[in-house]
């Protein structure tokens, strides 16, 4: 195998072909004069035939010489121009023996990849803000943390609530006595007016009053259930699993009902929805797959 010569060889042999012709031309040179010294008549034939002949023979084997030294640099230089032209400059690394080793042929799917830039839009998104008034007692998450559904989120002061619940709670205990007053009394206003003891009047009178008690003592258990909502609003949960987001409260600031202020948001991760854009040309085996009840799979690619 011949190997390529770099540019510091080439320049050596040029200078090397040149001094081997200046040397020969100085041996020429040399070799006239001492004949010149000797007597030799270089008009004569007999002695202008051996030095016109050895002259002949170096001149011809230097222009072999100068011939083989261009057809050499020829050859180098088109190398070069073709190593140059090819892929990768021409610059092969060495590589080592290659391993081949015998596999059976099966047949099975391929997995094709499609890049495209994607948005990631959750299903659900919970922007939670107080529905009391009061001052924010406890913050009961870290941010970024996943949260289930019902877990704890943030404590409100509570007793100016449970206050409201155990008044309306009275109320409630109170008006019931009072219905069931009533109703004992219209009991015994029946069994009169069988008796004909007492006007038919007052025993109608005394059946419209239980049903007064009655919706007195309704209102009141409204009034304890709305009471016992707004207890519940001072202990705030998550109402999806998802991840909780920034911090947005501290404990004892002041929230009021109904108020623009977020504060927490929760996002919900599974199930989530990734929206992307393919090319037109590539829709055709997203549709084809699809049809066949296929499930694509989305993978995350870092850049």
């Amino acid at each position: 195998m011949l190997s390529t010569p770099n540019a510091n060889q080439t320049h050596n042999l040029i200078f090397d072909i040149h001094s081997r012709v200046r040397n020969l031309r100085h041996g020429y040179k040399i070799w006239n004069r001492s004949s010149l010294r000797h007597g030799y008549d270089h008009r004569s034939r007999s002695h202008s035939e051996a030095p016109s002949r050895t002259q002949r023979l170096r001149w011809l084997g230097m222009g072999l010489l100068f011939s083989f030294a261009l057809l050499y640099l020829y050859t180098v230089r088109y190398e070069d121009d073709r190593r140059k032209s090819a892929p990768g400059g021409g610059h092969r690394p060495s590589a080592g023996p290659v391993t081949i080793v015998p596999a059976t042929a099966k047949r099975g799917d391929i997995n094709i990849y499609l890049d495209a830039l994607g948005t990631v839009t959750p299903v659900h998104t919970a922007s939670i803000t107080s529905q009391v008034t009061g001052l924010v007692t406890a913050v009961q998450y870290r941010e970024g943390q996943f949260v289930r559904k019902g877990d704890p989120l943030i404590q409100i002061d509570p007793r100016e609530y449970q206050a409201q619940l155990v008044q309306a709670q009275g109320s409630l205990e109170h008006d019931t006595q009072v219905l069931e007053q009533a109703k004992m009394d219209l009991e015994r206003y029946l069994v009169a007016w069988n008796r004909n003891a007492i006007a038919r009047q007052q025993f109608e009178d005394q059946e419209k009053l239980v049903l007064q008690e009655q919706g007195t003592v309704n209102n009141d258990q409204g009034t304890v259930q709305y009471d016992t909502v707004l207890l519940s609003y001072c202990h705030i949960t998550s109402p999806i699993t998802g991840r909780v987001g920034l911090r947005l409260v501290d404990p004892g600031n002041l929230v009021t009902a109904g108020g623009s202020t977020t504060l927490v948001v929760v996002t919900q991760l599974q199930p989530i929805t990734v929206v992307f854009t393919i090319s037109e040309d590539d829709l055709a085996q997203f549709s084809s797959q699809i049809r066949h009840g296929a499930q694509l799979d989305l993978s995350n690619r870092q850049p």
